[in-house]
C-alpha cells in the first residue's frame, strides 16, 4: 500500500489520459484514469465498473487503495508498461476476483 504522501497532487504533472479496457476472455470492461508522476512514470487508477463484490475483495482482502482519483491499481514506466501491466491486472487479479465470486454466488 502506497502512503498518503504518494498520491498528493503536487507529485503529478498534470498530464493524463483516460483509457479503456474490454477483454472479452474475462468479460471484463475496465475505465482508467492515467496520471503522469513528476518522475515521468504513470500511476494507472481504476475509474469504476467494479461491483460492490470485487470492491469488497480489492480494497479490504488484497489491499488495494482508494484515492480520490480512483482505485490505485500499478505504476508504469510508460504507455507501453501500462498497456502490459493492464494486460497482466486483467488476467492474474480481476479474473480471479471473478471467479472467486461466480463461485461464492453459486
Amino acid at each position: 500500500m502506497k502512503s498518503e504522501e504518494y498520491f498528493i497532487e503536487s507529485q503529478y504533472t498534470g498530464k493524463h489520459f483516460h483509457g479503456e479496457c474490454w477483454e472479452p476472455i474475462y468479460e471484463c470492461y475496465i475505465e482508467l484514469i492515467v496520471e503522469e508522476r513528476k518522475d515521468g512514470s504513470w500511476d494507472v487508477f481504476l475509474d469504476g465498473f467494479l461491483d460492490d463484490y470485487e470492491d469488497n475483495l480489492l480494497l479490504n482482502k488484497l489491499e488495494y487503495q482508494d484515492t480520490p482519483t480512483g482505485m490505485f491499481l500499478f505504476n508504469a514506466k510508460d504507455h507501453y508498461d501500462v498497456k502490459y501491466k493492464l494486460k497482466d491486472w486483467v488476467e492474474n487479479v480481476l479474473s480471479r476476483v471473478r471467479k472467486a465470486k461466480t463461485k461464492e454466488l453459486k
